[in-house]
């Protein structure tokens, strides 16, 4: 009886520390190390290089645990002082792998880490992670969220993180595993309404043109939205445009009203892609007269920053209009004073004011009487006539305005870009 209890006991033992101690597991010729943890797992969260208050680290950890649990995915988030001489990529995907994340067999999941010891940030990827999380998604991350962490704001580029592989699984949820990946759409409001790649504008310009398109937007609940480029990588214009609108997030309401400016320095291009309500505000007619104004207010010379405060202006305009029910059309454009009529106001202006000071002046002359005829100025006998002529001095001449040219038809012409939304648009050269 007590050789069965000391069997019995010895056997737990060796249990219990089975259970706590790594397993190691061979797939030919590779050691893949395997954690056998607690039930509740490592934490999600480990701020090694302290970038997080508590209370911080507690709202993060929250959000990491709900989306992990509820998407089945693992989302984590590592900071660290030091590597240990390991590279980021080395260091991220051991602390992933060493501490037993991954949901599922194939332990589905992602890792954020944050080096400080390089200032670099790296995403390591598992299982159905490697495919939701491709390279230009991980890379679309890391552009988003590196202007907060350079600004320290740490919380903020966690949360982002977060948001995007929410953004990259909620629309598979359903879906079986390792399909095709599903359209990709940046968190609403994580990618600013100016984007200067062009670097046509000051920091003092670009701060003073995103408060107004932010002011704009919000007021009409309407995304208007700018953007220049360099280079467009092949695409076209409207393509460029169109798939910035709808992969970045833009568009407010459940159709994802707005517009968006394009300005490709490549092969000088501009372009208006609309989106929702977008459509209705700015018709083909009405996008053709904000390119006129763009170029008129500046673009082609190179004063871009007043070209594209004349963008923001037409479009707050132009939704106003259309919410009054009178969009900006062939039928309701009101064309602004043109060049002649503002050249006949001065000229009516002056010829006012040339009565008014020659009535003046004649009011201070002091003539005695007027003469009732030129006799009383010339000497009797005094003129004689040698020869006589007929001069033509001029013709009137009685002109017919030719009828100019209507235009039929209005509205917006649209078209399905590569997300599969419905877009109007129009763009030219400047």
């Amino acid at each position: 009886m007590k050789k069965q209890k000391l069997f019995a006991f010895v056997a737990a033992a060796v249990w219990l520390l089975l259970c706590a101690i790594p397993a190691f597991a061979v797939n030919g010729e590779e050691e893949t190390l395997v954690i056998l943890g607690d039930e509740g797992g490592p934490s999600r969260l480990d701020d090694q290089a302290d970038l997080l208050t508590d209370e911080e680290e507690a709202v993060l950890l929250a959000d990491l645990n709900e989306a992990s649990q509820r998407l089945q995915f693992d989302m984590v988030v590592v900071t660290a002082a030091e590597t240990d001489g390991k590279t980021s990529e080395e260091y991220a995907d051991d602390y992933y792998d060493n501490n037993g994340f991954g949901f599922g067999a194939d332990r589905d999941g992602a890792l954020l880490l944050v080096n400080m010891e390089e200032r670099e940030w790296w995403i390591s990827t598992c299982g159905y992670g490697t495919v939701v999380l491709d390279d230009d998604y991980i890379d679309q991350i890391g552009y988003d969220i590196t202007p907060s962490m350079s600004e320290d704001e740490f919380l903020n580029a966690f949360e982002l993180f977060v948001q995007y592989c929410e953004g990259a699984l909620a629309p598979a949820e359903d879906a079986d595993l390792y399909t095709d990946r599903p359209m990709l759409i940046a968190p609403a409001g994580s990618v600013p309404r100016l984007t200067d790649d062009a670097d046509l504008l000051d920091d003092e310009e670009e701060a003073l043109l995103l408060a107004k398109l932010d002011e704009v937007s919000q007021r009409q609940q309407f995304d208007v939205v700018i953007v220049t480029a360099s280079t467009l990588d092949g695409q076209y214009p409207m393509d460029y445009a169109d798939d910035w609108f709808d992969y970045k997030g833009f568009g407010l309401g459940d159709d994802r009203d707005g517009a968006l400016l394009l300005i490709s320095m490549e092969d000088r291009d501009w372009w208006i892609s609309t989106r929702g309500y977008g459509i209705t505000a700015l018709t083909d007619f009405g996008i053709e007269k904000i390119g006129e104004d763009l170029i008129e207010n500046g673009l082609s010379d190179g004063d871009y920053y007043d070209a594209f405060v004349t963008f923001i202006k037409d479009c707050d305009s132009y939704v106003t209009q259309a919410k009054n029910g009178a969009p900006v059309d062939v039928g309701t454009y009101k064309p602004p004073l043109q060049i002649g009529k503002k050249v006949m106001v001065s000229a009516v202006i002056g010829v006012i004011a040339a009565l008014i000071v020659g009535a003046v002046l004649k009011g201070k002359m002091t003539t005695v009487h007027a003469a009732s005829a030129a006799t009383e100025y010339t000497r009797p006998g005094s003129f004689r006539l040698l020869e006589q002529n007929d001069v033509f001095l001029y013709q009137n001449v009685t002109k017919t305005a030719r009828p100019q040219e209507t235009r039929s038809g209005g509205g917006s012409s649209t078209h399905t870009s590569s997300s599969g939304a419905s877009h109007g648009g129009g763009g030219g050269k400047f």
